[in-house]
């Protein structure tokens, strides 16, 4: 038998690592430098990852046992590491050139992506390492895609008769907006890369239109209808309607059109529905609150044409519904209305103004209208001839109306005039000072009207107004002074002059008319004046001629009794008063010296005294010296007086002054002064006066005018 060999121990091998775990394109980077040595049984390999630099440049280490006490250990180095990253170009598929970049990093290491980045990926080598590959895009790509769609409006009935299709294909360019033809359902376009894009369609057939289907239904007339629709180009002229045929046209937007022909014959009836209403002839206001019952129903038979409103009915419409029957519609009046006011409020501004309540009544009755003072208008319409009747009637409310008071300026009182008016009943008995003016049957107007008179009630108080024109003075004759001056004084011719006119208006109160007179003679309200002027003739005396006269016109004189013997009674105002006024009945006395004897040694200014009467001194004479050769009263006496009487008091010496031998004959003069104001010269004078009604009862007024008398 053959002897059996011994195998012997068992020779055991390690590796750790190994340059071909690492991709051929990163090995050709570097040199491989390769160390063996010959090691004991129990030298292990060396740690692959050793850092060298901070990196590993072992990629492989082993121990191979060739023998049974020993073994050999082999290393391997790369020269040259880390490995630089490859960077390579790829076409994407958007068509772009991308960077593709592969790199070997330590494990773990984060992959880094961003916007650009088209691929990313890592591969663990085992080793510690890991194979990294980045694809980045130079831009990113838009991927555009555009579409137009629109929606199917072919009628469902014609879907069956049309087709639809769809094409797409690829082409050169850029994908754009794309517009919808005729026919088209739906466009898209998409941008596949930077060099083509995709364009598909989905088209509906409309070449082969027109289509057609004729259809038959029954009217709400129970008649039959032929209903023929019709699928054609949106530029097809539809066929004109008839008497019997209707014709719906309606384009769809998508280059077809709708075209639905109705065709039935003619409705036996003219008429398919009438309408009577009186519902407008009711107040809108009314309307909201009443009840309205509404009945309908459908009876056989033909409408009638106008339909006749029933008892209650406000309004009846007839339908002609079929051949063979109508419908009747109806709305009446809820009986619980009836009779029954309904009452509204308002304002107005008629007769003073106030709230008004405006009553409404419907009835099947007849109404009558309301009247009263209080009824501002009333009327009742028939609204269904003997069937239904509507009354308005506006009510002021309250029992009696505004009273207005008006206030305003009045130009010839200078002051303010209330005017109160108030609508009373023609009963109305008016106070006094109140008007009453019937407006009608049921009314009548009160009106009160308030002068203020501002407080012109007396000449004092007077308004007082200018006016300058001319004003005819009377003419004035001095008789005695006439005849001592034989015609050459004593005459003052009558003449009109521009003076001043004050013109005065007042208003007294009272039951009689104010009375008017001359106040310098008696009581009177009214100062008033009377200018009666006179024509005198004056016989002249010359030598050899006794026939002369002179006569004078528009003169006021005193008592005149002319050298023939005619009397001239004084004429009003009288000379006297109209230069001095009237005799007040009390006065003075004063003397009149007559000189006998002028005396010596007197000074002008002595004050000399005689009969109980002084006198002064206003010349003495130079020849005699000191003797008197003027001398008057002290004081002298006043000029415009009436003189009542002389008396002699004799020859009497002149006592007192520097001076001695003076005497003469005193005379004493009495007189009377004029009452203040009552001459007519220099004052002034009424020359008219006007007492007047006015519009209000115990009003009158007062209007005077006066000069200032020359």
């Amino acid at each position: 038998m053959p002897i059996s060999k011994n195998k012997g121990p068992l020779l055991v091998s390690k590796v750790r690592g190994g340059v071909d775990l690492f991709p051929k394109e990163f090995q050709a980077q570097s040199d491989l430098d390769i160390f063996e040595q010959d090691v004991p049984l129990d030298i292990e390999p060396d740690i692959i990852f050793e850092a060298v630099n901070g990196f590993s440049k072992l990629a492989e280490s082993s121990i191979i046992q060739t023998q049974t006490n020993e073994r050999k250990k082999i290393n391997k180095f790369f020269t040259v590491f880390p490995f630089e990253p490859l960077d390579s170009q790829v076409k994407l598929e958007s068509g772009l050139i991308g960077d593709q970049t592969v790199s070997i990093v330590p494990d773990p290491t984060d992959l880094v992506i961003d916007g650009n980045t088209e691929s990313a990926s890592q591969r663990n080598l085992g080793n510690g390492w890991l194979e990294q590959t980045k694809v980045e895009s130079p831009s990113l790509f838009g991927h555009e895609v555009f579409g137009r769609e629109r929606s199917i409006v072919t009628p469902d009935d014609f879907r069956a008769l049309l087709t639809t299709s769809s094409f797409s294909e690829t082409q050169d360019g850029n994908a754009t907006d794309p517009l919808l033809a005729p026919g088209q359902i739906s466009v898209n376009d998409e941008q596949l890369d930077v060099f083509h894009h995709r364009l598909s369609t989905r088209t509906i057939d409309l070449l082969h239109l027109p289509k057609s289907f004729v259809n038959s239904r029954t009217n709400q007339f129970k008649q039959v209808e032929t209903v023929t629709r019709i699928l054609e180009d949106d530029d097809t002229i539809p066929a004109m309607p008839t008497a019997t045929l209707d014709v719906e046209f309606t384009n769809l937007g998508d280059g077809s059109a709708l075209e639905i022909q109705t065709e039935v014959d003619v409705f036996p009836n003219t008429v398919a529905r009438t309408h009577v209403s009186v519902l407008d002839a009711i107040p809108s206001e009314i309307r909201s609150v009443i009840k309205l019952h509404d009945h309908e129903e459908t009876v056989e038979g033909f409408i009638d044409d106008p339909p006749v409103l029933l008892s209650g009915e406000i309004s009846r419409t007839e339908s002609q519904v079929t051949e063979f029957t109508k419908r009747i519609q109806t709305s009446s009046l809820d009986p619980f209305d009836l009779g029954v006011p309904i009452i509204n409020l308002e304002t107005t501004s008629q007769y003073g103004g106030g709230e008004v309540a405006v009553v409404i009544t419907i009835d099947i009755t007849p109404m009558e209208v309301d009247q009263g003072l209080m009824v501002l208008d009333s009327n009742v319409r028939t609204l269904v001839k003997d069937a239904l009747f509507l009354r308005t009637s506006r009510f002021m409310e309250g029992s009696e109306y505004a009273t207005l008071v008006s206030d305003t300026f009045e130009e010839e009182t200078q002051g303010r005039t209330t005017k109160e008016t108030q609508i009373v009943a023609p009963t109305y008995v008016p106070a006094l000072g109140e008007d009453k003016i019937a407006i009608d049957k049921w009314k009548s107007q009160r009106i009160l009207i308030t002068k203020a008179l501002n407080g012109h009630v007396s000449k004092d108080t007077a308004q007082i107004a200018y006016r300058f024109s001319p004003y005819p003075f009377p003419g004035t004759l001095d008789y005695n002074r006439l005849i001592t001056f034989q015609h050459k004084e004593g005459f003052r011719k009558a003449s009109a002059i521009l003076v001043k006119h004050t013109i005065r208006t007042w208003w007294v109160t009272g039951p009689t008319i104010p009375t008017a007179g001359d106040q310098d003679i008696g009581s009177f309200d009214v100062d008033a004046k009377e200018i009666i002027t006179d024509t005198v003739n004056v016989p002249i005396f010359r030598e050899n001629d006794a026939t002369g006269a002179e006569t004078y016109t528009e003169v006021l004189h005193d008592d005149i009794t002319n050298t023939l013997g005619a009397f001239y009674p004084a004429t009003t105002p009288s000379f006297t008063k109209y230069y001095l006024g009237v005799d007040s009945g009390s006065g003075g006395t004063f003397g009149v010296p007559a000189m006998t004897a002028n005396g010596t040694g007197y000074s002008v200014g002595d004050i000399l005294h005689a009969g109980g009467h002084n006198f002064k001194v206003y010349s003495v004479g130079l020849a005699g010296p000191g003797e008197i050769l003027a001398i008057f009263p002290d004081p002298l006496p006043p000029n415009r007086v009436f003189f009542v009487s002389a008396t002699n008091l004799g020859n009497l010496g002149l006592m007192g002054g520097s001076g001695t031998g003076a005497t003469a004959v005193i005379t004493e003069v009495s007189y009377h002064n004029p009452i203040a104001g009552t001459q007519w010269v220099g004052t002034e004078k009424p020359i008219s006066a006007q007492i007047s009604h006015t519009d209000r009862p115990n009003l009158w007024k007062v209007v005077t005018e006066s000069v200032v008398m020359r």
